[in-house]
């Protein structure tokens, strides 16, 4: 693990790393300290965005729409950056996420309240999925009952998108230490917080680290942004924003190195053979229902109906326990069937999105709903 002054050229990532950068840039309209806008910070922003511009992925929490959106474009797109903005309908303040075309393509953009999600598809059809937050601010159990919820939802519509990687970064509003249920929900989603490196806001009588970047297995931590120690004792001492920094939090940037990926595992059911039924009983079974419509939907009502009937009038001819050993059978072995379809499309998905072909949604079972290109 190296460490990169923040106050330094962020350095470019060679193929098979990816560095993520995040910041919260205090949107002017909720700037007390009375620095000009455009004598100070603007010029200010321009020296640290240009530090920044090896990046890969850049996200940036309260950018002001009016004020700083179109300028923070045009300072990246000089860079090779292009921008997917949150739509917040009216609202004035809102998160934004910025990426590499040399390096990806959006898939697809979801909006929500607090976080701002989006698909990056590398050249090798591999898709990152990117959860940019800014979850509720404040302290308290309700505060924190909010967080929890913007951040559980944020999860649920990632995981529809079925990605070959996750990171969520942003502003968490929470230092996520130990026993935090922010904290615990994200390693329950297999995702690893990258070292931090001191505080990521401050002002005076108050220094916390609210900023941070998570990111799962196929993305190792090969270096962390942080300031010097001097640096960091001045603004601990002074408080942000100041003409050098102009927020009143500071960026955090992860190189990663991208691991091999593997393709998810699934543990299949085990499918007991119920012994107590005959042999030939069960033979029998298996031959009504290999006889079964394979689709529902093309079979037609009237097939489905004497395949329905004719199960029922062998099941009645058993006894009642039998006949529910039976239905157990055909119930866990279509389950164990799910997982490993599952399985198999889920490790395909890579090579399937590389074709770069449309899109539509399909449910493998398990009810993992997810996109496959094809016609």
């Amino acid at each position: 693990m190296r460490f990169v002054d923040r106050q330094q050229g962020f350095p470019a990532s060679s193929p098979d790393e990816i560095s993520i950068f995040t910041w919260n840039l205090l949107a002017p309209s909720y700037d007390d300290d009375g620095l000009g806008w455009a004598t100070v910070r603007l010029p200010a922003f321009r020296r640290w965005f240009e530090r920044a511009a090896a990046c890969d992925v850049i996200c940036v929490q309260e950018l002001d729409k009016a004020l700083f959106a179109e300028e923070l474009h045009n300072m990246l797109a000089v860079h090779g950056f292009e921008g997917v903005v949150q739509d917040r309908n009216t609202f004035p303040v809102v998160n934004a996420t910025y990426f590499k075309t040399s390096r990806f393509q959006t898939t697809w953009v979801e909006h929500r309240s607090r976080v701002l999600l989006s698909g990056l598809r590398l050249a090798d059809g591999r898709e990152l999925s990117v959860a940019n937050a800014h979850l509720e601010a404040g302290p308290g159990a309700k505060n924190e009952a909010q967080r929890l919820s913007q951040l559980s939802s944020a999860l649920k519509r990632l995981r529809t998108h079925a990605a070959w990687c996750e990171v969520v970064c942003g502003d968490f509003n929470s230092r996520m230490g130990e026993g935090s249920e922010l904290r615990e929900m994200l390693s329950e989603a297999g995702l690893a917080r990258a070292p931090a490196n001191g505080p990521t806001y401050a002002v005076p009588g108050y220094v916390d680290t609210l900023d941070h970047i998570w990111a799962g297995p196929a993305l190792k931590p090969r270096a962390v942004s942080r300031s010097s120690a001097g640096e960091m004792r001045s603004i601990v001492t002074s408080g942000l924003p100041t003409p050098e920094h102009p927020s009143d939090h500071l960026p955090v940037a992860v190189v990663y190195k991208v691991e091999a990926c593997r393709a998810p595992r699934f543990s299949v059911l085990e499918v007991e053979v119920p012994v107590e039924v005959e042999e030939a009983v069960r033979e029998e079974w298996l031959a009504i229902l290999h006889g079964a419509p394979l689709a529902a939907a093309r079979a037609g009502k009237q097939a489905m109906r004497v395949q329905k009937q004719l199960e029922k009038s062998f099941l009645g001819t058993l006894h009642k326990d039998h006949a529910q050993r039976l239905r157990s059978w055909r119930a866990a072995a279509t389950e164990a069937a799910k997982a490993v379809v599952k399985a198999i499309v889920l490790g395909a998905m890579p090579s399937i999105r590389a074709t770069g072909v449309a899109q539509k949604v399909i449910d493998p079972g398990g009810g993992c709903a997810m996109r496959w290109a094809g016609g």
